[in-house]
């Protein structure tokens, strides 16, 4: 199904949904002996996030490259040349909310670098997060604040501006009056 302009299908402009366009290119790849459909995936979300992962390793025009190709970041060479390749490693695409990320963000584009993630978790994983350490685990800030029940400015108020150590930070439920501010002090001030 598809909408289109009612003078356009009355006219003749428009015979299908765009099905027809490409089954016509197709077979006129096949007759002129151009066998260019090999996967069948171009306008997959997988073919537009390997699309997009050379794009951004690769074209200086794009505007993702200084962060990408700029740094050095690279795509290993059988991705690079072949979307099947990619394909065959990395799999679909487990839900429509899942995107491509690298677990280490300044390592290269390969199997063992690359996962489907949702939005939230690559927001997580940038260059520019804070991560803190606490008991042994370490996360973002945005993750801390998440599991704690806090705000990120919450957390950040009290780790970076006001300086408190991790586990107050986490645990000291937020004050919303003035007496409870004071009483907080006063708790902090108790070796």
């Amino acid at each position: 199904q598809t909408n289109v302009i009612g003078s356009s299908l009355r006219n003749g402009n428009t015979k299908s949904c765009g099905c027809l366009h490409k089954e016509k290119s197709a077979e006129q790849a096949r007759k002129m002996g151009k066998g260019n459909i090999r996967h069948g995936m171009t306008n997959s979300p997988e073919y537009a996030a390997w699309h997009g992962m050379k794009q951004r390793c690769y074209d200086k025009k794009s505007h993702n490259y200084p962060d990408y190709g700029g740094r050095g970041i690279r795509v290993i060479k059988r991705w690079a040349l072949s979307f099947e390749e990619f394909f065959r490693d990395m799999g679909p695409r487990p839900t429509p909310k899942h995107s491509l990320d690298r677990t280490n963000v300044d390592g290269h584009y390969t199997p063992k670098n690359c996962r489907w993630v949702t939005w939230k978790e690559q927001e997580r994983n940038r260059r520019n997060h804070v991560f803190l350490t606490y008991q042994g685990r370490t996360q973002c800030m945005s993750a801390w604040a998440e599991e704690y029940g806090l705000t990120t400015l919450q957390l950040w108020s009290r780790v970076r501006v006001m300086g408190w150590p991790m586990h107050e930070a986490l645990t000291l439920p937020i004050a919303k009056t003035i007496n409870e501010k004071k009483k907080y002090k006063h708790l902090r001030r108790k070796p």
